[in-house]
Parts: C-alpha cells; structure tokens; sequence
C-alpha cells in the first residue's frame, strides 16, 4: 500500500478540466511521507494496567495512557505471523 497526496492529485484533475480520476491518474499519483503509527494497545512497551482501566507506558514512568494513544516510543509487539 502507498498514501497518495490527494492534494496534488486534485490540483492536477482541475488543471486538466476532467471532472473524474482515471486509473493512470491515480498509478502516477506523488506519495507522502508517512510512517504508520503504533497504538498503545499493540505496543511491545505498554502493559494493562488492569486496576487504572489504562495501559501503563514503560517508557514513561508512571504514564496512564488510553489504548488508542501513540507516541514517539512505540514499537509494535511482534506477533506469530513476523
């Protein structure tokens, strides 16, 4: 999977006066830079802290986090399949 700068995809669909995409247009499309993100709740340094209703951070002492936060510490867990 690529992301695709919609942006620039739009700029060139309206310079081109097509009011639609064709799948050239979206092959040729310039990328982003990104890089996917790692939750708490599948991080490798993250433990259920089970008494808080939160997982507890190991990077950060004593750091309560919601399962859908990120940070700049995340790693994902390895599971079977890796």
């Amino acid at each position: 999977m690529r992301l695709i700068d919609a942006d620039k995809l739009s700029a060139r669909l309206s310079r081109n006066a097509t009011p639609y995409f064709t799948v050239p247009d979206i092959e040729n499309a310039p990328t982003i830079d990104a890089v996917p993100v790692v939750r708490c709740e599948s991080c490798c340094y993250a433990t259920w802290a089970a008494w808080a209703n939160k997982y507890s951070c190991g990077q950060v002492h004593g750091l309560l986090v919601f399962g859908d936060h990120f940070c700049a510490f995340g790693k994902r867990e390895r599971t079977e399949g890796e």
